[in-house]
């Protein structure tokens, strides 16, 4: 292990999600401690706020973007949940990291 926090990675998170998208309005976010018999990480929930007109592009390939995040890696990503607000998505983002070794 490396000392660092495990919730360390969610504030990057966060900032590379709205470097994808620029219109993301985040409600709130929720980091919890998780590790396997070889890892180290978090798993995070991110919930947000994103226009109709910008949610296909955000969310085509999400699973397999590239996202820089010093000392972690994006282990798993996905969106749990999706639901029509007026003009806007309402989702719940699933983030597992781990500790960059």
């Amino acid at each position: 292990m490396s000392g660092r926090s495990m919730a360390d990675a969610g504030p990057a998170l966060i900032r590379a999600l709205r470097a994808r998208a620029p219109e993301l309005d985040i409600e709130g976010s929720t980091s919890t401690g998780w590790a396997s018999m070889t890892f180290t990480g978090a798993r995070h929930s991110i919930r947000c706020l994103i226009p109709i007109a910008a949610y296909e592009a955000f969310s085509e390939g999400l699973g397999v973007v590239e996202f820089s995040l010093p000392g972690h890696v994006v282990a798993d990503i996905a969106i749990e949940s999706a639901e029509h607000t007026g003009d806007a998505m309402r989702l719940e983002i699933g983030i597992l990291t781990v500790e960059d070794c």
